[in-house]
């Protein structure tokens, strides 16, 4: 019961690609930023599971830099 529960609170998916990361944007000071921060020191694609909880906070960074991040809606 609790791994259903866990899988249907993820709503999305937030990546980071280091290819279109041109802006400089300080992940540090955005919520769910900080899951970003090695990913963009070892120049690595990274993804998170975003849980309905935290889809504004992703749609924010998204929208910060629509190229560095890709939200996915499951």
């Amino acid at each position: 019961m609790t791994s259903l529960l866990l899988t249907t609170a993820v709503v999305a998916s937030l990546c980071y690609e280091p290819a279109n990361d041109v802006h400089a944007i300080q992940l540090e000071k955005h919520e769910l930023g900080t899951e970003f921060v090695s990913a963009r020191e070892n120049e690595k694609k990274h993804c998170i599971s975003v849980k309905a909880s935290q889809l504004n906070a992703a749609k924010k960074l998204a929208a910060k830099d629509p190229e560095m991040f890709e939200l996915k809606h499951k």
